[in-house]
């Protein structure tokens, strides 16, 4: 049996509950602020910081990112997009629908509707993000924001 659950605010910090009826906590109300249910991945931020979390409180990431925005290019399942950009002293890296994620250090992350490839610029070069967080100019390496469902 597959839990819902929706992400809500009590006593200004956020956390998300059950939706069977008992409203289980299922992540404590700890945080500053969250994204609205981007299921499995939801935006977290705590003490001024950024990071990702799943439905069911276990981190992905750190929480120690300036800020996360998660884009609405590709395709959407259930209404989440399928990447999010997170940035740390300038540099940004990229995390999808599934918790994979990138190092941050790209100067520039690039969606473009043609190709439905993340790109990325590292000082002068732009090429194509592979899941290995590399540049590569062969598309056929390439991290693609289209995902199928």
């Amino acid at each position: 049996k597959r839990e819902t659950c929706v992400v809500t605010k009590n006593n200004d910090k956020w956390g998300i509950v059950s939706t069977d009826g008992n409203a289980t906590i299922l992540v404590p109300f700890i945080y500053d602020d969250m994204t609205w249910f981007v299921c499995p991945v939801v935006g977290v931020k705590k003490e001024g910081k950024y990071g990702y979390i799943r439905p069911d409180g276990n981190l992905i990431t750190p929480i120690e990112y300036d800020g996360i925005q998660f884009f609405d290019k590709g395709i959407f399942w259930r209404g989440a997009p399928s990447y999010s950009r997170f940035e740390r002293d300038g540099k940004y890296g990229v995390i999808d629908y599934d918790g994979n994620y990138t190092p941050e250090h790209f100067d520039e992350i690039i969606v473009e509707d043609t190709d439905g490839a993340l790109k990325a610029r590292i000082g002068d070069q732009i090429a194509y993000i592979t899941k290995e967080g590399n540049l590569d100019i062969d598309e056929c390496d390439a991290w693609y924001v289209y995902q199928e469902i």
